[in-house]
């Protein structure tokens, strides 16, 4: 069984309420409508009872009106679906509910077609609200995650340092504050290199460079603190993935002074033994890296603290087992025999890779693992593997991806259901103004031609709506996108839109290639070289300039136009949905908010220059993908 949509409808006529609650229930056997005559008493209702969606008549008496009810009910829960029902509606109270966050906003009509546009819109507004409050669910549970990830990484008894693989730091935790003596902000403007001391910063710079081939990092050497004075650390660390970028992850533990052995062998087993010791300690007590030991046959040798955590075995219940006997399915099992073997037969360490695990009690868990060698004498005797718990990332992503999905569905359904009837009445009326040609008066022909063009406005309406909808779904298909070729491509469709304006284009992308979502990019590029013709009031031709400049690892394009510029104060507000310069120019007032939210739905980010004299530029930007 359904479960039932309550909606709360506000309606002050009684004969009015009883018509509509009938006629909806009748469209929608699973609506139930919870009818109210005041905005007061439907506050009430709110806070007392689930209420799914709200449909508010706009004159309610002499109490309060469906846009002072809206706004109330705004201050409470910015999203609950609410949709203005009046026949009293002009466009200025629909612009103004828009603007005041109304869902919809529907023209009071008699018969079963608009009833049923109206139980299909409640629907919808209903899933649409349910969808979006289980994705911001499973982003406070990341946000959450993210929490303890800190909590874990400033609680360490070790020195962590954070930084990119060129070793830029980026985040270092309160042991490294003590360890070295710099300031968080301090460490953050440093790179590890410069830690070292003078003669050994080729120590770093030599690690750093293995890790970006992927192999093992780890060494001791001397580091200067902020006071000069030196400090002899074991240093290991291993990548982890961050989104898309690769960071490398540092720990760090001083070494306490050795006396001075007798001979130079004895010197040299001593600080490998030291070594050694510490680093077993290190990996002992990280509280983020599982790690584990295996011989050449795949058994396990040694399991530290983190593992046991992370799949609730002990390590004497572990050692000299398999995985297959532990933690992975016949399948995974496999493929990590055959991941060992590659990394003994190559005395190489293997690429990071997920992997799908299960903890003693059947749990799944996901891990971001890569395996190293331990090599004596040019043999592999040993092979440690390290781990990163990612079982959290994977079931938000999985969350999110299903949310995604559904929400696109979703529009796309939307764009149907609304267009279908308005198909039927825009061709009815073209067939009514054809066979009645020379038979209306003028008045009916003026009747005629208002219903047509209203539903043009509709259409137009509804394409913007869902265009807005979906431009959140960037990085999803990138593929090269050549520039040129791309705004060329518009600015033939501009040309004929725009013909006898006199318009001209100049472009300097020189043959650059983008990594981007190309129909998001061609919206966003159309709509700000369309803008740039739309809204240039000056007398002389219009001219656009779009090119590109590139630094700090992205691509920042631009869209210039001659027209007469945008005031200071509006230049925050022209993003914003439903805002609009200039009543005298068509059009909605959502194409520069579609921009912003595409842009930002790639990662980027989007500004205007302006002035009265050159007019506005447009910048946004594309982060670059190396390549291969």
């Amino acid at each position: 069984m359904a479960e039932k949509i309550r909606v709360l409808h506000v309606e002050d006529n009684r004969d009015h309420a009883l018509l509509i609650r009938r006629s909806l229930e009748r469209q929608d056997p699973d609506l139930e409508i919870v009818t109210v005559a005041s905005a007061e008493e439907a506050l009430e209702v709110m806070e007392r009872d689930d209420i799914s969606v709200v449909l508010s008549d706009y004159a309610l008496g002499s109490g309060m009106n469906g846009l002072e009810l809206l706004a109330s009910i705004r201050d409470r829960d910015a999203r609950m679906p609410f949709i203005l029902l009046t026949g009293q509606g002009n466009e200025e109270v629909a612009a103004n509910a828009l603007r005041m966050g109304a869902s919809d906003y529907i023209i009071k009509r008699s018969g079963s077609l608009q009833f049923n546009r109206l139980a299909v819109i409640l629907r919808n507004q209903c899933e649409m609200y349910s969808a979006r409050r289980d994705r911001d669910a499973a982003e406070e549970r990341a946000r959450v995650a993210d929490d303890m990830f800190k909590l874990i990484f400033e609680n360490a008894n070790e020195a962590v340092f954070l930084s990119e693989l060129d070793g830029r730091i980026l985040e270092a935790n309160s042991a490294a504050i003590r360890l070295t003596g710099y300031s968080l902000d301090e460490l953050r403007s440093m790179s590890v290199q410069d830690l070292h001391t003078p003669s050994e910063r080729y120590i770093s710079e030599t690690e750093l460079e293995k890790v970006r081939r992927g192999d093992f990092y780890g060494f001791v050497a001397m580091g200067r603190c902020k006071d000069g004075s030196e400090k002899k650390c074991a240093v290991t660390g291993n990548t982890v993935k961050a989104g898309d970028r690769q960071l490398l992850l540092g720990l760090v533990m001083e070494l306490q002074e050795l006396r001075y052995p007798s001979t130079f062998e004895e010197t040299e087993r001593r600080i490998a033994a030291e070594a050694d010791a510490r680093f077993k300690m290190a990996i002992e007590q990280a509280p983020l890296l599982a790690v584990q030991g295996y011989d050449t046959g795949g058994k396990v040798t040694y399991w530290n603290r983190a593992s046991e955590d992370l799949y609730g075995f002990n390590r004497l219940e572990v050692l000299g087992k398999t995985l297959g006997d532990l933690i992975l399915d016949e399948e995974e099992a496999r493929r990590f025999d055959s991941e060992l073997q590659w990394v003994i037969e190559e005395a190489r360490p293997s690429r990071p890779q997920e992997w799908s695990t299960h903890d003693r009690w059947g749990t799944e868990r996901w891990v971001y693992s890569t395996m190293f060698p331990i090599v004596e004498d040019g043999k592999c005797r040993e092979v440690f593997c390290v781990d990163l718990d990612i079982t959290s990332r994977k079931g938000l992503e999985a969350e999110l991806m299903e949310r995604n999905t559904d929400l696109e569905a979703f529009a796309h359904t939307v764009s149907h259901d609304l267009r279908a009837p308005l198909s039927s009445l825009d061709g009815f009326a073209h067939l009514l103004r054809e066979s009645t040609a020379g038979r209306l008066t003028p008045e009916e022909t003026e009747y005629l031609d208002r219903i047509v063009n209203s539903s043009a406005i509709m259409d137009t309406l509804i394409a913007s709506m869902l265009e807005f909808a979906l431009s959140e779904r960037g990085g999803e298909d990138l593929e090269p996108v050549d520039l040129e070729v791309l705004v060329r491509e518009i600015w033939m469709d501009l040309e004929r839109a725009y013909e006898g304006s006199g318009a001209s284009l100049r472009t300097s992308f020189g043959g650059t290639e983008v990594h981007s979502d190309p129909v998001l990019l061609r919206q966003v590029l159309a709509n700000l070289m369309d803008n740039a013709l739309k809204f240039n009031t000056k007398p002389h031709p219009p001219l656009i300039e779009a090119g590109l400049r590139y630094g700090g690892g992205e691509f920042a394009i631009f869209v210039k136009d001659n027209g007469p510029g945008i005031p200071p104060e509006e230049r925050e507000a022209v993003f914003s949905p439903f805002r609009r310069l200039s009543s005298d120019i068509p059009g909605l007032g959502i194409g520069l908010s579609t921009v912003k939210r595409a842009v930002e739905s790639w990662g980027g980010r989007v500004w205007l220059e302006s002035d009265p004299e050159s007019g506005s530029t447009f910048f946004f930007t594309i982060p670059e993908i190396p390549g291969p």
